[in-house]
């Protein structure tokens, strides 16, 4: 048995001990600890982070506010250190050196975002939206990408490492469609409507795609992707994530949509699947923040597994 985790006040955080609520499994999980970057719609941008032993539920920082973005929205970690973050189609980059932000506009009414694999361009968008690709180095305007095929608009892009770019349609309140997407010639093809699809992230661990929306969430294997790997709701606990954060280290870290901001913190490292007896899920409350994006940014320089720093 481990104990739980104590830590020391760090950078003027107050750490406390937060309540959860917790799925039954038998085996410990995979220790680990970080940071996420939340983004409030309406700008603000905070910093929470956590601490897990695998046993117990995780410990949070208070939410450390970093920056004031002029819209907030969808948020992904990039791998100098940088923030990016999209809402309404303005798309900012906070850089934690120096505290700037920069933004330039998509074009278009992008929430959602995923970097190219090279690191070189962020693909943004939404329900209602065609895609819009954005340059990073230096950083410009988005540059919108007409879709045809199946579907015409495109929320998120997943990247696999042998099974090309897959993509889904949903929104906030909507479930969407999953399929593959052609970058070369921007044409869809569907492989599944309507379904709890508004995220959609390729996690190394499992080697499988996360789908994500409103509380609900799906492996789907990408050699394979008809074939559902497992599967979880939490909607009837009033879970609303959006997109689920895979660490590569059997975990997946999401918010929930709206204005009772939770902190999704899902331990699937016994098994690899999200909807194992093993799997073990906490809900965890952050106060100070009021009107969460549904989703998170993993702060990619600070994973460590025996503290916060």
């Amino acid at each position: 048995m481990h104990s739980p985790p104590v830590f020391r006040r760090a950078r003027g955080l107050a750490v406390f001990a937060a309540t959860a609520l917790l799925s039954t499994g038998a085996d410990a999980g995979t220790p680990i600890s970080g940071a996420a970057y939340v983004s409030d719609l309406g700008g603000p941008l905070y910093r929470v982070r956590y601490a897990y032993d695998g046993e117990h539920p995780p410990v949070l920082g208070a939410a450390e506010r970093v920056a004031t973005l002029p819209r907030g929205g969808g948020a992904r970690g990039l791998r100098d250190g940088r923030v990016a973050v999209v809402g309404a189609g303005i798309f900012s980059i906070y850089d934690p050196r120096d505290a700037s932000v920069a933004t330039v506009g998509t074009m278009t009414n992008a929430n959602a975002l995923q970097a190219s694999p090279d690191g070189s361009r962020m693909w943004t968008g939404w329900k209602d939206t065609v895609l819009s690709d954005v340059p990073l180095a230096p950083l410009a305007p988005g540059t919108p990408r007409a879709l045809s095929g199946d579907d015409l608009v495109a929320t998120m892009l997943a990247f696999t490492p042998n099974d090309g770019v897959f993509y889904t349609t949903g929104g906030e309140f909507a479930e969407g469609n999953f399929g593959r997407i052609d970058l070369a010639t921007f044409r869809t093809t569907r492989i599944v409507a309507g379904v709890f699809a508004t995220g959609v992230i390729y996690d190394r661990f499992s080697d499988t795609l996360i789908t994500a929306g409103i509380g609900r969430a799906t492996q789907r294997a990408p050699s394979a992707p008809t074939v559902v790997v497992s599967s979880r709701d939490d909607a009837a606990t009033g879970e609303n994530y959006l997109i689920l954060e895979p660490t590569g280290e059997g975990h997946a870290l999401g918010t929930r949509y709206g204005s009772e901001f939770r902190l999704v913190f899902i331990d699937y490292s016994a098994e690899g699947r999200i909807g194992a007896p093993s799997t073990r899920f906490f809900s965890l409350p952050v106060p100070g923040i009021t009107n969460s994006s549904g989703g998170l940014a993993l702060d990619l320089d600070l994973m460590h597994w025996n503290g916060f720093e």
